[in-house]
């Protein structure tokens, strides 16, 4: 397979849509949810697993920026891994990355959105309104899809910005929340603890090699995916801590 085939495919975007996407892609449910249970784990000594996965997701991502200047076409992971294994090697990984990531892990953040609607509209927490409210967001999502590149970028645009404002707003206000004797440091963790916490954590670090998937649509490629890696990574680094 030719691995700089493009399918027809207009390569229209630059490295600031990919870092964008990447942090979009970043920032999900996860991200509100998993820091609290880290706390649990860890208490004062949290920081030390959002340093360790900040490490080791920028020692992954640095491998896709390598590969990505180099394998230009749409896919993602996928393609480099069918380039470099062979078409069943492809297959298996592409049917793990729609089952697991995309079907069980967008189905387990939409049921969490719905937990959290429902803390204010109790009216989420009925079986069926969850459902057809579920079923809205997928259509919509496959809506914009199908216009085509332009519509999916303003999406993520505005995404991306509607996703980063209650962040910054959260701290912003615990800025004068503080409580400095919460984060006095006594005892180091013990590997298994500190292991399950990063495990967990390394779940909200995800999504920048999805951005990827549309490699077939950059502009230069060869120099923008790297680029746009880069500025994803440091985005996406700033706004876990």
């Amino acid at each position: 397979m030719d691995k700089h085939k493009n399918h027809g495919l207009e390569r229209q975007l630059g490295a600031g849509s990919l870092a964008i996407n990447a942090i979009n892609m970043t920032i999900g449910t996860g991200i509100f949810i998993l820091p609290a249970y880290v706390a649990g784990y860890l208490g004062s000594m949290s920081f030390l697993a959002y340093l360790f996965c900040s490490l080791l997701m920028g020692l992954v991502m640095l491998c896709f920026a390598e590969m990505g200047s180099t394998e230009t076409s749409t896919g993602g992971a996928y393609t480099m891994i069918e380039n470099a294994f062979g078409p069943l090697a492809g297959f298996l990984s592409n049917t793990l990355f729609w089952l697991g990531y995309a079907i069980l892990s967008d189905a387990a953040i939409l049921n969490v959105m719905s937990d959290m609607l429902g803390i204010w509209f109790p009216i989420f927490n009925e079986y069926w309104f969850r459902v057809i409210f579920i079923f809205i967001v997928l259509v919509g999502f496959a809506i914009v899809n199908i216009r085509g590149l332009k519509s999916g970028v303003r999406m993520v645009n505005i995404l991306t910005l509607l996703k980063l404002t209650p962040l910054v707003l959260l701290v912003v206000v615990g800025v004068f929340s503080l409580k400095f004797e919460n984060l006095a440091m006594t005892a180091l963790p013990d590997v298994s603890t500190f292991g399950a916490a990063c495990l967990l954590l390394f779940f909200a670090f995800q999504g920048t090699e999805t951005a990827l998937n549309i490699s077939g649509e950059m502009r230069d490629p060869g120099k923008t995916i790297p680029r746009g890696i880069f500025m994803g990574i440091t985005g996406n680094i700033g706004h876990t801590f």
